[in-house]
């Protein structure tokens, strides 16, 4: 935190320091050239605003950071720092100023020059609003008058308000809201469609030709001004830090999802023991991606079949071919054999990653000729908004196809964790256009393993991963993360859920991939995804989900199969902090870490971030480490479960 009268400088590469800044009532954070998370008292204002520099095929350019200087008052402050964008042909440069006064208002002002001739999508500011403001009325100023609007509950398949100057709204305290737009016009779209948890007011109007051709020495100026007069009502009382209270009900709410993952894209050296262990996660499908009318198509047919056979599962076959299916009808012939089923066919047209009427045909009318009694599913390959944007012959289909990633825009540990409660929306909006039809969402994964609008070869990411690949996949953060996906898509509706991949860096356990870089730990360790994985399948066949009450910072999910309950909680903080349970009635419980499962055969695999500060009947209060994942058992009511006590299980 920055205090009162503090003045700090610097010359840095990449991040910028973070510090808490105060504009009279008004507070905010500063982390990496972002302006995040302003409050006023416990309500939150405006998630984040940044400028963000996108290249022709939409990737977000990553900047670094220099010379930055910030100055806080007793209730104002001063940021001033230098950012640059360079990847590639682009090269765009700019000075950042952040003034905050002790009125309310927050001014971010951008003055910006391209030093080389480059094509971009965009370039300027994003000013996100939080999810949590769904159903909430504003006003729009615009040029040529002024009109009102609401914030969609449902996700919006077009952008919502459009040639925007201002936006005003209120909070529930009755605090008025005011956000100036200059140097461009804006406009405001659901982000939710590419899994973000905000919407976000941008520019340029999306209805403008992209890329744009950039000259060098062409200027951008930009400002934000965010004005704040709080209102009457006082905000509820902030929770103690630290404290969340988890409700466990006890009416289901729908069938735990089949879940099952990915056959790698790189090259991968699978260990023997590796496939040991990926047997025992009992999958539902292996999903198997073909080019149907691609040179690789025998190969991809045999290592498919290679992998199902190992595992024991069918599998789930994506292929993609032109609008017509060309080639599909070679493809199901190859995959249909009677010793490897398949869960699932799906395709897509290989330009727009979306499904067409003549690929559907083909692909029913090629399995009826096989003999085949397969579900045909389809939608998008791509993201949710492939999904909900496009004219996807729905009426054809058995099963409804969408992907997700958490990192569509922004690549920071909260905004991914924090990305995570919009799939419960995608499901929610997803259900509408199936029409009764099952989802079967996947690939979901921090990441995504291609990008749908590129029209070049994505180039690797910042720390040298390929496109589609993150370090913190074999992390404990990648298993918090993909226990809150599974908990908000845990929904009815959901039929399948598509995982990352079976190893390597996409994977569950460490393998070994060409052209990749060295993972953190020997090929056949499991990653501490593998044994959440591990967990679900141990429990038992086919689960039923409870429902929870879940507190911000936590990621739940309930199972009860035959009279017995297993609660998987998750962490979702860079902080320690007390998660407690509670159920509806007094019975027995067994606390374990996330790794109990492998306990006996290797010891030290074992974390020590979750412990049992106190236990009663219904209440199991739990000391959870940073991305700390615990698992609380029931063993079932009755007299005598009575008077079990926690334990955790080191």
């Amino acid at each position: 935190m920055v205090e009162p009268g503090g003045r700090h400088t610097g010359r840095t590469g990449h991040p910028l320091g973070t510090g808490v800044l105060r504009a009279g009532p008004v507070t905010a954070t500063f982390e990496a050239g972002v302006l995040r998370w302003i409050t006023l008292g416990d309500e939150e204002i405006v998630r984040a605003i940044y400028s963000a520099v996108r290249d022709s095929s939409w990737d977000t350019i990553v900047p670094t950071f220099s010379d930055y200087e910030v100055e806080q008052g007793d209730d104002s402050f001063v940021v001033r720092f230098c950012a640059e964008h360079v990847r590639g042909e682009v090269d765009f440069a700019w000075f950042g100023l952040i003034e905050g006064t002790s009125d309310g208002t927050i001014r971010f002002s951008m003055d910006g020059v391209a030093r080389h001739v480059f094509r971009r999508a965009r370039i300027g500011f994003c000013v996100l609003h939080p999810r949590e403001f769904a159903g909430r009325p504003l006003e729009i100023e615009t040029p040529w008058g002024s009109f009102s609007g609401t914030f969609p509950t449902r996700i919006a398949s077009v952008s919502m308000f459009n040639n925007i100057q201002t936006m005003r709204h209120s909070m529930p305290s009755g605090a008025r809201v005011s956000i100036r737009f200059e140097g461009d016009l804006f406009e405001t779209e659901d982000q939710r469609n590419f899994g973000d948890a905000s919407f976000k007011t941008f520019c340029t109007p999306l209805c403008l030709a992209s890329p744009v051709l950039v000259e060098e020495g062409d200027k951008v100026r930009q400002v934000v001004t965010i004005s704040v007069v709080p209102g009457p009502v006082r905000s509820a009382r902030r929770v103690r830090e630290g404290s969340a209270v988890v409700q466990v009900g006890e009416v289901p709410v729908a069938p735990l999802p089949s879940i099952g993952l990915c056959a790698a894209r790189f090259p991968v050296s699978v260990p023997d023991e590796a496939v040991a262990r990926l047997r025992s996660l009992r999958l539902a499908h292996l999903r198997v991606v073909a080019d149907a009318d691609g040179p690789e198509l025998e190969d991809q047919c045999a290592e498919g079949h290679r992998l199902a056979r190992a595992l024991g599962c069918p599998v789930e076959l994506e292929l993609v071919s032109d609008p017509s299916g060309i080639g599909v009808d070679e493809a199901i012939a190859r995959f249909s054999t009677p010793d490897v089923g398949l869960a699932h066919l799906l395709v897509y047209d290989r330009a727009t990653s979306i499904s067409t009427k003549g690929g559907i045909s083909r692909a029913r009318a090629s399995a009826q000729g096989h003999g085949l009694r397969v579900p045909i599913g389809g939608g998008s390959r791509g993201y949710f908004a492939m999904l909900n944007m496009n004219a996807i012959p729905i009426e054809m289909l058995d099963v409804v196809t969408y992907g997700t990633s958490a990192q569509v825009h922004a690549f920071d540990d909260a905004t991914v964790m924090e990305n995570v409660a919009t799939l419960a929306d995608t499901v929610d909006t997803g259900r509408s256009i199936a029409a009764g039809r099952p989802l079967a969402v996947g690939p979901v994964g921090m990441t995504y393993p291609f990008n749908p609008w590129a029209v070049t070869t994505m180039p690797p990411r910042p720390d040298g991963m390929p496109y589609g690949y993150d370090r913190r996949q074999s992390t404990q953060f990648g298993a918090a993360w993909t226990l809150g996906a599974l908990s908000a898509l845990a929904r009815p509706g959901v039929g399948s859920v598509t995982l990352g991949e079976l190893t390597g860096w996409r994977g569950v356990i460490a393998a070994s991939q060409t052209g990749m870089p060295r993972l953190p730990c020997p090929d056949g360790t499991p990653f501490p995804v593998f044994d959440l994985l591990a967990d679900i399948a141990g429990f038992g066949p086919c689960p039923d989900v409870l429902p929870v009450t879940t507190p911000p910072g936590i990621a739940v999910l309930a199972l009860r199969q035959s009279g017995r309950i297993r609660v998987l909680v998750a962490n979702l903080k860079p902080t320690a902090q007390r998660v407690s349970v509670r159920f509806r009635h007094a019975e027995g419980t067994v606390v374990r870490g996330l790794t109990a499962a492998r306990l006996e055969s290797e010891p030290t695999t074992v974390a020590d971030d979750v412990g049992v500060s106190s236990h009663s009947g219904r209440l199991v209060s739990l000391e959870m480490g940073p991305y700390a994942i615990a698992r609380v058992d029931r063993q079932g009511a009755g007299p005598r479960s009575q008077g079990r006590t926690a334990r955790l299980a080191r």
